[in-house]
């Protein structure tokens, strides 16, 4: 993950932001919704403008894939979930 913070002239609060692209690998994922977590913490990220793109390498549903094996959510899916959701994005 890069994290910046950028100002522009024409806006006058500065915006943060995160481009991640997030490992195949489940446990390397889990550490990424650690430092999302702590990150948005931290710099109090709840109250500010923040940008976050790239890949994540998760679903956020079952209906997201292509070829859906199941509609029931998995522990990965439950996890990014929780992430964005503690970090109220």
């Amino acid at each position: 993950m890069i994290c910046a913070e950028v100002s522009w002239p024409s806006v006058p609060s500065k915006i943060f932001i995160s481009v991640v692209y997030a490992s195949n690998d489940v446990d390397e994922r889990e550490g990424l919704w650690r430092e999302l977590s702590s990150l948005a913490i931290s710099l109090d990220l709840n109250s500010k403008p923040w940008l976050i793109l790239g890949d994540f390498n998760q679903i956020r549903d079952p209906l997201e894939h292509s070829k859906p094996v199941t509609l029931n959510m998995d522990k990965r899916c439950r996890d990014f979930n929780q992430c964005l959701y503690d970090i109220d994005v």
